[in-house]
């Protein structure tokens, strides 16, 4: 019984090497072509992992998880179109705005407590310690 050699997908450089092998082939030709490279490997390990976890899955259970992680995924996805919203250049504007508008309202009550205020109030009167008692 002679041996029979794989068959190999056309167009390949396993297949087009099988194609013409003689016994004068390059050794170090068919050895290239015999070894896997590391991507390849990682890759077949890749595939191999994936189909190991098809055939051990329940289908229903896969899609369970798979409905799962795609309702977290549109949440994040939710979540960081409000803060784009949150942060866009509109609203930070108005937060600047408002930012402005407390910085000058604090300066008027700082300029009215020292010219409305008479000196025999005790320091401190009138500011935020003071009328949270």
């Amino acid at each position: 019984m002679t041996p029979r050699l794989p068959s190999l997908p056309e167009g390949t450089p396993a297949q087009g090497l099988v194609a013409r092998i003689t016994s004068l082939a390059n050794v170090d030709e068919l050895r290239i072509v015999a070894t896997l490279s590391v991507e390849e490997r990682k890759r077949l390990k890749d595939l191999q992992d994936q189909q190991r976890d098809l055939q051990a899955a329940d289908p229903k259970q896969r899609a369970r998880d798979l409905e799962l992680k795609a309702g977290r995924i549109e949440l994040l996805a939710k979540h960081v179109d409000s803060l784009v919203k949150s942060l866009c250049n509109d609203a930070l504007v108005v937060l600047r705005s408002a930012a402005d508008s407390l910085r000058a309202a604090r300066g008027a009550l700082d300029v009215l407590r020292r010219t409305a205020l008479t000196v025999d109030v005790l320091p401190g009167t009138g500011q935020d310690a003071w009328r949270s008692l």
